[in-house]
């Protein structure tokens, strides 16, 4: 999000807050190891590891997590579970999915608690999104805005250590979704476009453009699917019934092995020299600038990207430039900058020396075809710049 101030887009501070939520999937369909209409199909309490407490599915845990508190708490960057196969929901025939879910830091735009992904995107996702609590439903394994279908509650919003049962339906015999808040119905749509997710069920994060995606910063709790469309009484009933004891736990603290052990976190700079390329980015923000630098910040396992033009921030995302920020991971002297649409994956080589960090690109690579490329010429030319080059730390906070 970004406001105008004095001609320029600067970026918007979003509020803090902190909500548990509640997620109920019911599935329809016969499953391996099918069950009664008044059992669930599959089901994880999430109390103290990933076994399960209905199926024969375990969920595996993995990133930054820690079962603690009675629930599963992830840190918003690389912590989520999934079972090891396919998941148990028939996504093509009416089912419904549930957790108990806490916001332990700001929402994201998007933050899935539920959901069960194919090869590109989730044929369901059930959890947040664009301030609202949110039930969305693919008509193909894509992640196209128009096969997009979403039901979403505008109210209430996430509050500080409060419990929110959140529920998605998909009926098959009335082509409808829908969406309940603590056992009431608070949206629901037309749907009858359904395709079947054949990975696997993912609790805390989802799959965009063939990547993992929508990482859920904070706790889940009592996850169930069921076998078919719950109705009203029955949702209600399983709100009362599975109504969490105990408060949430805290956020985790990042894996440190994904993000570096938070050694660049904060803000650096290369301020750009006189020539074609500064004529470039001036054509591109402002072309009186008197002195441009292109910014990256660090914060955990997430980075952002921005162009400073005479003391003013600009973020990529306003023009057609690549990247605006997203998530990265260290491996050795290699880091991997993927953008928060998920689509280009670059790779630096980098080093630091004191004050001053040096990257040099070694490939480009589109997700999820794994096409790459190793020759700057075929790169985007703002990543290209970023090489060869060296960045001074311009602050310690990283937040733009």
């Amino acid at each position: 999000m970004v406001d105008i101030i004095d001609g320029y887009r600067v970026p918007r501070r979003r509020s803090r807050a902190t909500v548990l939520l509640t997620v109920t999937v019911v599935v329809g369909a016969v499953l391996a190891g099918c069950t009664t209409d008044d059992t669930p199909s599959a089901s994880w309490g999430l109390e103290n590891d990933g076994s399960p407490s209905a199926g024969d599915q375990a969920v595996t845990a993995n990133g930054g997590y820690s079962f603690e508190g009675g629930a599963l708490a992830l840190d918003g960057l690389s912590g989520f579970a999934m079972t090891e196969g396919s998941g148990p929901v028939d996504t093509t025939a009416a089912f419904t999915v549930a957790a108990w879910v806490d916001f332990g830091r700001d929402p994201n735009p998007y933050d899935a608690a539920v959901s069960q992904v194919g090869n590109t995107a989730a044929a369901f996702y059930l959890g947040y999104a664009d301030g609202a609590w949110d039930f969305t439903m693919k008509t193909a394994d894509s992640s196209d805005a128009e096969t997009t279908h979403r039901v979403s509650a505008g109210s209430p919003a996430p509050t500080v250590d409060t419990w929110v049962h959140l529920v998605g339906v998909y009926d098959e015999a009335d082509d409808r979704m829908a969406l309940y808040v603590d056992g009431t119905k608070a949206a629901e749509g037309e749907f009858d476009e359904p395709w079947q997710a054949e990975g696997p069920l993912t609790i805390g994060r989802s799959q965009s453009n063939g990547i993992p995606s929508d990482f859920w910063p904070g706790a889940i709790a009592q996850v169930e699917t069921y076998a078919r469309a719950l109705d009203g009484d029955a949702i209600a009933a399983l709100y009362e019934s599975t109504r969490p004891t105990t408060a949430p736990p805290p956020l985790p603290e990042p894996d440190p092995s994904t993000y570096g052990d938070g050694i660049l976190d904060g803000t650096w700079d290369y301020r750009i020299p006189r020539g074609e390329f500064f004529d470039f980015m001036a054509q591109e923000y402002a072309p009186d600038a008197t002195g441009l630098s292109i910014r990256l910040g660090f914060d955990g396992g997430a980075w952002w990207q921005g162009v400073v033009v005479d003391g003013k921030l600009f973020l990529t995302t306003d023009h057609d430039l690549e990247g605006d920020g997203g998530t990265f991971t260290v491996d050795g002297t290699e880091l991997t900058l993927v953008g928060g649409g998920g689509e280009v994956a670059v790779t630096y080589a980098w080093a630091l020396d004191g004050d001053e960090l040096a990257l040099e690109v070694l490939e480009e690579c589109e997700v999820p075809s794994g096409a790459c490329v190793a020759d700057p010429s075929q790169m985007d030319p703002v990543m290209v710049a970023i090489t060869g080059n060296r960045f001074v730390k311009s602050g310690d906070d990283p937040t733009y």
